[in-house]
């Protein structure tokens, strides 16, 4: 109940949002970042290690953003690093966004207790907005 309620609540802020920034007024329109296990905790047995950030961008008339691109950085000298699909690693990667959305993966170093923050950033967009997210790494 409590989770239909959380999103009964998020749907509602997102249309007040849209409608105090202003129709068609990309100026406030803006991206949504989820992180799943933020917290990465090595002390659980079934630990990952792995963070998914995906960021939902919204074009001028609400919708989701059907183009353009995301850019990752992570914080410096992180022990962990971004990966892409491949599992690559990087420590600042432009991702496309597909269907309104841009996912990167960050993946912990299993020996390194650290925070660490990703910051999206989409070049072009409204006032080059930038968001960042904390991740928090325990061993």
């Amino acid at each position: 109940m409590k989770k239909i309620i959380k999103g009964i609540s998020l749907a509602l802020m997102l249309m007040c949002v849209t409608l105090i920034s202003g129709c068609g007024d990309d100026e406030g329109l803006p991206y949504w970042v989820d992180v799943t296990n933020a917290d990465i905790d090595f002390n659980d047995p079934d630990e990952t290690g792995y963070c998914l950030i995906s960021v939902t961008i919204f074009d001028s008339r609400g919708n989701p953003a059907e183009d353009g691109t995301m850019v990752f950085t992570l914080s410096g000298g992180a022990g962990g690093t971004l990966v892409d699909e491949d599992n690559k690693p990087f420590t600042a990667i432009s991702v496309d966004i597909d269907d309104g959305v841009a996912e990167i993966l960050f993946r912990a170093n299993p020996a390194v207790a650290e925070t660490v923050y990703v910051t999206a950033y989409s070049p072009g967009y409204p006032n080059n907005k930038a968001q960042t997210v904390k991740i928090v790494v325990t061993i």
